[in-house]
């Protein structure tokens, strides 16, 4: 099945953000979708000492840092995403999969998807999810759907058909 999610920023360059403390709650824990942008190692450090004490459920988890993202995903359970922002991203991360956490998906701006890199990210990552972002028109949902994209990532999901 698809999904959609909300993009909202809830963690900021100065660390965690007081929102992100609501969403781990008993309804939101196995649905959680948290983009950490400006994840390093520092970073990663307090956000794990925040949720050290933080009942965990099925979240997943994608950034840039892949290595970092990587790192809070084994240590957490989390599921990693992997976020591609360019045709060179995806080289490199192709290299970089050996020494990753393996991914659950992959995160990659709508404007790069097409049905070949669909096709090489599926047969280099053995059918991970991939999820575009940030769609935020009918005709790009309507396009990545008909692309058998597996999500995406919206600022407004209530203009979207659904």
């Amino acid at each position: 099945s698809k999904f959609i999610i909300q993009h909202n920023i809830l963690i900021g360059k100065f660390g965690i953000g007081p929102l992100l403390e609501t969403l781990f709650n008993r309804n939101t824990k196995d649905r959680l979708f948290l983009d950490i942008k400006y994840a390093n190692r520092n970073f990663a450090k307090k956000f794990n000492k925040f949720i050290k004490n933080i009942e965990k459920g099925k979240i997943k988890i994608c950034g840039s840092d892949w290595k970092t993202i990587s790192d809070i995903c084994h240590l957490n359970g989390f599921e990693a995403y992997y976020t591609i922002r360019s045709k060179k991203a995806w080289q490199k991360l192709k290299k970089s999969l050996p020494y990753l956490k393996k991914p659950n998906g992959v995160s990659i701006h709508y404007g790069l998807i097409n049905k070949n890199l669909i096709r090489e990210i599926r047969r280099v990552t053995q059918n991970i999810q991939i999820w575009a972002w940030t769609v935020n028109s009918t005709s790009e949902f309507q396009r990545l759907e008909k692309l058998e994209v597996d999500g995406v990532i919206t600022d407004n999901w209530q203009r979207l058909p659904i």
